[in-house]
């Protein structure tokens, strides 16, 4: 396990949930217009899948009295997402490798943090996302990162807000000093999650997906 690691609290985990296929015989009718909005937001989310996020790192501070340095790779993606009615399930996955130096002694790792939300995707819901550009959690300015190609190692993501804590989120992760052993981390209801981001216009263009078929999934 890396010194002073700053695990993600608000992002969503891989999951098994995959595109899902509904029969066309059973279950209330669905409009042309839902359809369509379904089909283009799968679309979006599927190309977002495919492209992910990918910042090489470098870490430089001092733990316990001595110097620490490591060079690292980090991948962001939506991993898994799928709607049935108006109920959204989404997946993302941060994985984290990295080698270095503390003191003297040579040290590194590979660790990944997994996140898994599912929500009513209400009007009210879909009409709160806005894109957001931070930093993840792994890089946290007490370590000094910089990033190769990014400015402060800050991505984009889509930030998903409810007023209530209406929002299921349960976090696994195999970041643990002597173990690759994957342990859930925290399972219960939050009122807000981010979601990694490939850029602006990815993150807009999900946006209206999610929107419209707020606004059309239960016809």
């Amino acid at each position: 396990m890396r010194l002073l690691r700053f695990p993600l609290l608000v992002l969503v985990v891989a999951s098994v949930w995959n595109h899902t296929t509904y029969s066309q015989t059973t279950g209330p009718e669905v409009s042309d217009t839902s359809r369509s909005d379904k089909s283009r937001l799968l679309g979006s989310v599927d190309a977002e899948e495919k492209r992910g996020v990918v910042l090489s790192y470098t870490q430089a501070y001092r733990s316990n009295g001595q110097p620490v340095v490591y060079h690292g790779t980090l991948y962001l993606a939506i991993t898994a997402f799928s709607v049935q009615n108006c109920s959204m399930k989404i997946a993302t996955v941060v994985s984290d490798r990295f080698s270095g130096q503390v003191g003297d002694k040579p040290a590194g790792d590979r660790s990944s943090y997994r996140y898994s939300v599912e929500v009513t995707l209400t009007p009210e819901i879909a009409n709160s996302l806005t894109v957001a550009e931070e930093r993840p959690g792994q890089l946290d300015s007490a370590t000094h990162p910089s990033c190769t190609g990014h400015r402060l190692c800050n991505i984009h993501w889509l930030e998903l807000r409810s007023k209530r804590t209406l929002i299921h989120l349960a976090i696994v992760t195999n970041d643990f000093a002597d173990s690759d052993e994957f342990a859930k981390t925290f399972d219960g209801m939050v009122n807000q999650f981010w979601i990694p981001l490939s850029s602006k216009d990815a993150g807009k263009e999900l946006i209206s997906g999610l929107q419209s078929f707020a606004a059309t999934c239960g016809q």
